[in-house]
């Protein structure tokens, strides 16, 4: 019953919602041409297989928003996680700075790039913040552990 309230609660709020249009009017962004060479440095990146790096290369370079999904065991925490280590710490993203590594110096003042992700149940939540909180690849191929705060 909790998850028929919650559909129905958004829909009721839908109106408000910055996305509205991008959201009802069903017309998804057209997908980026990826350049294959993009593809397979994802795939060697993140260690995916090239569903999941097309997902990820196209994913961090939409205007748009992106949704993954698909069956269990499918790669989509991998292709997720991939995204945020690529978003999070990757300059040419949208112009912002990187979230900087522990230890590493900063020019001027920090980073506050930030990313919100949501799923529909606490215990995928529960499994992306665990993942992350035991360290990401970043857009180099180095792990990091970027700050995570659980809501719900």
């Amino acid at each position: 019953m909790t998850t028929i309230e919650r559909e129905y609660s958004s829909l009721k709020g839908l109106q408000y919602y910055d996305l509205f249009e991008n959201i009802i009017s069903a017309h998804p962004t057209p997908p980026e041409t990826l350049d294959p060479t993009r593809v397979e440095e994802m795939k060697r990146l993140y260690d995916v297989n090239s569903s999941q790096a097309t997902a990820i290369a196209g994913t961090v370079h939409n205007k748009g928003f992106s949704l993954i999904q698909g069956p269990p065991g499918t790669g989509k925490t991998k292709t997720i996680l991939g995204i945020i280590g690529y978003v999070l710490t990757n300059v040419s993203v949208d112009g912002a700075q990187p979230i900087l590594h522990p230890g590493q110096k900063t020019s001027s003042t920090e980073s506050k790039r930030k990313i919100l992700i949501c799923a529909p149940s606490n215990a995928a939540v529960d499994e992306l913040v665990l993942r992350l909180m035991g360290g990401i690849k970043d857009s180099k191929g180095q792990i990091f552990k970027p700050r995570v705060v659980r809501l719900g």
